[in-house]
């Protein structure tokens, strides 16, 4: 029988655990030592692990230690964060049958930038004082991030299909002083990640207990028979996929601890009374914490439903990058400029509210989709289907339609291609499409253009399921054309205007609603890159009692959105801004803007459905 090939992710749990299963029937092929999951995902996108082997040597020597050790020990750290330990570790993972990972580094071991020769390079476990280094400390990992493992095991599997996957968190200590060994924090954040554990793809072996005796000299390493006990469950995992019963001990996230729970010490933000029930509701703080920055030389892009237009002006006014890739013309007026879709997102598409409209825009930008399909209005003018309330007074033939579509879609191309944040704002589930060719429109055709026939055009209320499946679809290609891409998730709190199933709009809102902020968990959860701002969560929960709605209930109110994307300004600080404390007044704009947003009104297609409601009863 061939022995079983083991890579090796992680610290030194995972290599004497490896050691071991190399006393049995296994073979050491390599590893990856030292490095922190949330680096290795960064190197996977070209940001991380990019310093030459030669150039990081010659940076050591540079530095004038004379402690051998000390010089050893540097260059072993530095040495893993390059491209060719990256190529060595990825060779080792298509020759190996199973991949060990646990996560110390993530728990405690702060990642820094360093410049070596004018370039900045993202490097784990190498932080050092040394006055000709530049060395910013970025700190740990967050545990909002710990959704990022599932991102790890889809890259190994990318590289081998058929690799096992062993994921080891690491050891607590029972009846240990935390305040004499110091492991407080990393005790803490190892019972958090545990609770992350449903939501993973992988076999994970639950927390391992062990008594203070068990631990060696250093509080680091333990003595060798937990390493034993470790590698016998491993063992049985890999080739079981069962963990064998007896005297090994485990912990999940919500059995006792030293007689403690995980609640006993938890911060007052994840209790309802301290942080929701006895604030003001304007004065409730923590809302949000960013899992990625934005700093000002990032290019960022809104796209999504008509809530996402106040996003994006703000941000605009805010001094971020905002990209703008279909500006307005200079003789083009302000009224006639927003009729063409100028100025409302990043580029005139109009309202994208669904996944399915996103991922079409997306690969139509990139030719890998197209429709020659045109509509008229009512007054026999040609428009095009996919923005129709964007092309003015309509044009005079199909295929100026058609051209204007190629040159809009050549801008939204180069967007994708060069924006470094993508915020998309998921709208609805409900749309319409087009049953012979798939194509799927921002409004039911024959509303404001275009005629309704029920034998080409279909009523489609995604799922969870489809709607899941159709953005981890638009996710993987948009990191296909630009790696570093980040994405910032919103849901719209903007309740449907109508809907098209046979029950109360109120209801179709509300499911509508709970799907989407169901999907954007699942991928904030899953994608080191994704991140969700709870922009639906703060006007739709209890605390707020509807004070953000205008009187018709469904547009919000200038201050509403003031006040919510001042918890997105509290935490994405941009260089050179004061810290922002009092959120009530955060984020507030002059009386001449806010004049001229009450004055401009978020476009909204949806809103056509009201209007053809009141035209229908005349």
């Amino acid at each position: 029988m061939p022995s079983i090939g083991v890579v090796v992710f992680g610290s030194c749990l995972s290599g004497q655990i490896a050691k071991r299963l190399a006393e049995r029937d296994y073979t050491y092929v390599g590893a990856l030592r030292h490095i922190r999951s949330d680096v290795l995902i960064e190197a996977a996108s070209g940001n991380a692990l990019t310093i030459e082997k030669k150039k990081a040597e010659i940076f050591i020597d540079s530095l004038g230690f004379h402690d051998e050790k000390a010089v050893h020990r540097l260059k072993d750290r530095l040495l893993q964060n390059t491209k060719e330990k990256l190529k060595s570790f990825v060779q080792s993972v298509k020759n190996a049958d199973v991949v060990l990972f646990d996560n110390q580094y993530d728990l405690e071991r702060p990642i820094c930038n360093i410049e070596v020769d004018g370039e900045q390079h993202l490097v784990s476990n190498f932080v050092l004082n040394h006055p000709d280094v530049k060395c910013k400390k970025l700190g740990i990992m967050p545990e909002s991030r710990f959704g990022l493992y599932n991102d790890l095991y889809s890259f190994i599997l990318q590289i081998n299909p058929k690799i096992k996957f062993v994921f080891i968190q690491y050891p607590v200590l029972e009846g240990e002083r935390l305040e004499v060994t110091g492991r407080s924090q990393r005790v803490k954040r190892s019972l958090l990640t545990s609770t992350f554990r449903s939501s993973w793809q992988f076999s994970s072996i639950p927390l391992y207990k062990v008594d203070v005796e068990y631990a060696g000299k250093n509080i680091n390493h333990f003595k060798p028979s937990v390493y034993d006990a470790l590698a016998e469950v491993v063992d049985s995992l890999i080739k079981s996929g069962e963990s064998p019963v007896g005297d090994v001990k485990f912990l999940s996230g919500f059995e006792r601890h030293n007689g403690k729970t995980p609640y006993s010490a938890l911060p007052d933000r994840q209790y309802w009374k301290p942080a929701v029930a006895e604030p003001y509701p304007l004065a409730i703080t923590d809302l949000y914490r960013k899992k990625f920055d934005i700093s000002i030389e990032d290019g960022v892009a809104t796209c999504g439903s008509c809530f996402a237009q106040h996003i994006g002006k703000r941000l605009d006014r805010k001094g971020y990058n905002y990209l703008d890739v279909e500006p307005v013309p200079a003789d083009l007026a302000k009224e006639k400029a927003k009729a063409l879709g100028y100025g409302i997102y990043s580029a005139r598409y109009g309202n994208v509210y669904t996944s399915r409209q996103l991922v079409q825009l997306f690969d139509r930008a990139f030719g890998a989709l197209s429709f020659d399909e045109v509509w008229q209005d009512k007054a026999g003018r040609y428009v095009d289907p996919f923005r129709p309330n964007l092309c003015g007074e309509g044009y005079t033939s199909a295929a100026e339609v058609l051209e204007e579509q190629q040159k809009h879609l050549q801008n939204v191309r180069h967007m994708f291609e060069t924006l470094d944040v993508f915020v998309f704002t998921m709208g609805v589930t409900e749309t319409w499409i087009n049953r012979q060719t798939g194509a799927v429109y921002p409004i039911c055709p024959g509303v404001t253009a275009g005629t309704f026939d029920p034998n080409t055009y279909e009523f489609v209320n995604l799922d969870y399921a489809t709607i899941l499946d159709e953005m981890e679809t638009f996710l993987s290609r948009l990191r296909e054309v630009n790696p570093k891409a980040k994405v910032l998730l919103t849901v719209s709190p903007v309740p449907l205007t109508a809907t098209a199933e046979e029950r109360h709009v109120l209801l179709s809102t509300m499911a509508s609603k709970s799907i989407l902020r169901a999907v954007a968990d699942q991928l904030y959860r899953r994608h080191a890159h994704v991140d969700y701002f709870p922009s639906y969560d703060i006007i739709m929960s209890p605390p707020f009692k509807s004070m953000f709605f205008k009187n018709n209930l469904r547009s919000i109110h200038e201050e509403g959105v003031d006040y919510v994307m001042s918890h997105f300004f509290a935490e994405h600080q941009l260089e050179g801004q004061p810290v922002l404390r009092d959120l009530t007044a955060t984020g507030q704009e002059t009386a001449d803007e806010a004049k001229e947003e009450e004055d401009d009104e978020a476009f909204c297609d949806e809103a056509f459905l009201e209007l053809e409601r009141k035209t229908n009863q005349e």
